[in-house]
């Protein structure tokens, strides 16, 4: 699961009762909190990534007439406990993807089967894509460095930090 600066921890899920995605919040102690759906999302699959501003980033697998992906930027509004979620941006992919998102404090990193992807952390918008097959099964990960490696048809992608190689 992923862990909050507050020592709580969220896993994504499908929703209680319903179609609706969720995101289920536990804290450090044993006690159960509710599930928090979040209204107009399909069932949370990979787990969510937390960006640096405490956003975060999901990755949605969408299936049937239009198969695909879609990258939500959420956001806990305070005005519950725990605070429900907000969607603050959508974004649709083509390929389909089960892996969570990588994300540095300037990049999110995501893999979908036919390509991977980055985009600013800050604006959430595409920065660049790079085409493969047999991706969208394991999530990114970002190196001590800043390599960001990532797996697609059994072969491994090293790719450069910003600003290319080093020696």
């Amino acid at each position: 699961p992923m862990l909050l600066s507050s020592g709580h921890t969220a896993v994504g899920t499908a929703g209680v009762g319903s179609d609706d995605g969720a995101i289920i919040f536990t804290e450090p102690s044993t006690s159960k909190i509710p599930p928090v759906t979040v209204k107009g999302m399909g069932a949370i699959l990979p787990m969510p990534t937390r960006l640096a501003d405490n956003r975060v980033v999901v990755v949605e697998p969408r299936f049937g007439v239009n198969p695909g992906t879609a990258i939500s930027v959420l956001k806990r509004v305070a005005v519950a406990v725990p605070p429900p979620m907000r969607i603050l941006s959508r974004t649709v992919l083509p390929g389909q993807s089960i892996a969570a998102a990588a994300a540095s404090p300037i990049h999110v990193f995501v893999s979908t089967a036919g390509e991977f992807h980055t985009f600013d952390a800050g604006a959430m918008t595409e920065v660049s894509r790079f085409s493969w097959a047999g991706g969208g099964m394991s999530p990114p990960a970002i190196g001590p460095a800043g390599h960001i490696y990532a797996i697609a048809s059994n072969t491994l992608f090293i790719f450069p930090p910003p600003g290319g190689f080093k020696p």
